[in-house]
């Protein structure tokens, strides 16, 4: 997944896609793009939830 951007006309939409669908088309993968402003909190959540966790 890379990170990347479209212009609305008021606002910048931030999503994460395949880099085979943004390089090449979306005959080579057919993922859907994912909202980064609604997938990044979760993601920061849980990466802070495992480095809090002790473990052996």
């Amino acid at each position: 997944m890379i990170g990347a951007r479209a212009h609305g006309e008021n606002k910048v939409y931030r999503y994460y896609t395949c880099f085979n669908r943004a390089h090449y088309d979306t005959t080579k993968r057919d993922a859907t793009r994912i909202n980064a402003d609604a997938v990044e909190p979760a993601v920061l959540d849980a990466l802070a939830s495992f480095h809090a966790t002790p473990t052996d």
